[in-house]
């Protein structure tokens, strides 16, 4: 069933189903006090049995909001996130300027930058309910489907402390929106393509995370040249798509020419510095290509073995899913062609965060997780196509076991300690 509604009022439902399902898993069982140390977390107690573990990174990150200068100090540890840190500094100030948060505890500046966790959170809802409909409709599949995108243990593990890892959430769906954008835009002349490369350029200063939107977004570009029928030439396409690379990273070749300027130092990555991030380019790939075959060949059983964790029961899901269209003998073929830029998009977007994932080399869930959004988008378009061909009853049939199936799943997750999803340190 497919509601029209005020822009506002599903803005209001998406803000809600957001804010319920953080809300409900502080009631989640607690992390034993004892293994505080090995997850690098301090549970906080809210009142009565509800709380959460808070990230011991957390109190870096309202350090920094609260004393930005700390960006231009030498192997700053935020230095590659200044607009997070930026964002949280501006919200941070509003909000103590006019409410009493001196002395909140754990942090002054705790208040705001959970609301930057919830504002990425919201953003990825609108983002992949705008996938499928406009923006004065409401369709009960798509609000199903939008409820994993939240109800997970990424979210369960992070949403109550500061931190970036809801962007792990944000950036697939960002990058399906992108390339989804790019097909439908209209006429995209060199300035409109500069500027929107530019704007998205803006994110890795966020989240490293956002760096597979550049080859997306030139994967989708080209994919659009081909099916305007080549209208332009293929040094047009090749100046057009250098364009964008360059607009891309302009915001970030800024910042480091910014610190270099103004440190007389390179930016500090400590991900790459302290964790050996994307060793397999910085440490294998000069020693030459079998090297670094052999370190990749190497690191994949863990890799695929991360990703299959984090994907599994999305996975799974999906397959439920498709079963079911099939099972009430909805027009596949009908959906596939009317869904086919959505489903493209999530290919193209598995397409560079699995490699991305693979160069990285750090294999944990919370960083593979970025493989679901893209599942559940499939799983969307799927069941969304279903129900616009289907009649009530059969509709109806398909949203009922959509629901059940992903209400089951939420209780798993809400149900589940935290002792068995959060990170081990050094692990």
């Amino acid at each position: 069933m497919t509601r029209f509604l005020r822009p506002r009022v599903k803005l209001g439902i998406q803000a809600c189903l957001v804010l319920a399902v953080a809300v409900m898993f502080l009631f989640s069982p607690q992390l034993p006090d004892q293994l505080q140390g090995q997850y690098c977390m301090a549970n906080v107690r809210v009142f009565g049995r509800a709380g959460f573990p808070l990230n011991c990174d957390s109190y870096r990150y309202m350090d920094f909001a609260q004393h930005p200068r700390l960006l231009l100090a030498r192997e700053s540890w935020l230095q590659s996130r200044p607009l997070h840190v930026l964002c949280g500094s501006l919200l941070g100030y509003a909000l103590t300027s006019v409410l009493p948060l001196a002395n909140f505890k754990p942090h002054p500046f705790y208040p705001a930058l959970v609301l930057l966790n919830f504002a990425a959170l919201l953003t990825a809802l609108v983002l992949f309910d705008r996938l499928f409909l406009p923006g004065d409709r409401l369709s009960a599949p798509v609000l199903i489907v939008s409820l994993l995108l939240v109800a997970n243990h990424i979210v369960k593990a992070f949403v109550w402390s500061p931190h970036t890892q809801m962007f792990n959430i944000l950036s697939p769906v960002a990058c399906m929106y992108v390339c989804k954008w790019i097909w439908t835009a209209g006429t995209l002349d060199r300035g409109r393509l500069a500027a929107y490369a530019l704007v998205t350029g803006l994110l890795p200063l966020f989240y490293g995370g956002f760096l597979p939107l550049l080859p997306a977004m030139l994967l989708a570009f080209v994919i659009r040249w081909f099916r305007e029928g080549k209208n332009t030439s293929l040094p047009t396409l090749a100046v057009d798509a250098s364009l964008m690379s360059l607009c891309f990273a302009g915001p970030t070749l800024w910042w480091m020419a910014f610190v270099r300027v103004k440190t007389g130092t390179d930016l500090y990555i400590p991900e790459v510095t302290r964790y050996h991030q994307f060793g397999l380019i910085t440490d294998s790939l000069p020693m030459g290509w079998e090297a670094f075959w052999k370190s990749a060949k190497g690191a994949a059983p863990h890799l695929l073995r991360v990703c299959w964790k984090a994907a599994s029961l999305p996975l799974g899901l999906l397959l439920l899913g498709a079963a079911l269209v099939v099972a009430v003998r909805a027009p596949l073929k009908d959906i596939l062609r009317e869904q086919r830029l959505n489903l493209l998009s999530a290919m193209i977007t598995l397409c560079v965060f699995f490699p991305f994932l693979a160069l990285s080399g750090l294999y944990e869930e919370r960083f593979a997780w970025n493989l679901v959004p893209p599942l559940l988008a499939i799983l969307a378009a799927l069941t969304v196509g279903a129900h616009n061909h289907l009649d009530a009853r059969r509709g109806a049939a398909v949203t009922l076991v959509l629901g059940f199936l992903a209400s089951g799943l939420f209780i798993h997750e809400l149900l589940k300690p935290f002792a068995e999803i959060l990170p081990r340190v050094g692990g």
